[in-house]
């Protein structure tokens, strides 16, 4: 009985350390046919290696999310490309965005200080869009509108 009780503890051993070794990582790389986009997608810190197809598309889209943080709104993944564990993701990172044109309905009370409003238009460089966003959300809690929503509508992009 205890023979075969080792017996089957070494078989499961076994079993679950030949998984292990069998297990593949699969590595995402990301691509582009423009040089300067390239260059762009090189500096992203992302993770490589990944043991699901699953994990790995979401990191794709977590990429193409961050792109769109800083500044390339329209950036698509043209394709992503399969070839044995390495899947390579296509990217077209398009124009990018420097600042946002932000019109304000005449109402509206802002709370901008280190941005200039001229004929309900406040001009925000792309890098500080969210924190101000943030600051204003926070003015307004200050203020007891603690529900208030601080959002972007009709979104253009020229």
């Amino acid at each position: 009985m205890k023979q075969q009780r080792t017996r089957n503890i070494i078989v499961l051993f076994i079993l679950f350390s030949v998984n292990g070794f069998l297990a593949q990582d699969l590595v995402l790389k990301l691509a582009s046919k423009d040089q300067n986009e390239l260059l762009v997608l090189k500096k992203i810190d992302y993770v490589k290696k990944h043991t699901k197809s699953s994990t790995l598309y979401s990191e794709v889209d977590k990429i193409s999310d961050y792109l769109k943080n800083i500044g390339y709104f329209t950036n698509t993944v043209i394709e992503i490309e399969k070839a044995g564990t390495t899947y390579t993701a296509h990217f077209s990172l398009n124009a990018k965005i420097e600042m946002a044109l932000i019109e304000l309905d005449s109402n509206s009370k802002i709370y901008v200080d280190e941005f200039q409003i001229k004929n309900n238009t406040v001009t925000i460089p792309l890098k500080k869009l969210q924190n101000t966003l943030y600051k204003i959300s926070k003015n307004l809690d200050k203020e007891g509108k603690s529900f208030s929503k601080v959002q972007l509508k009709k979104i253009k992009i020229k």
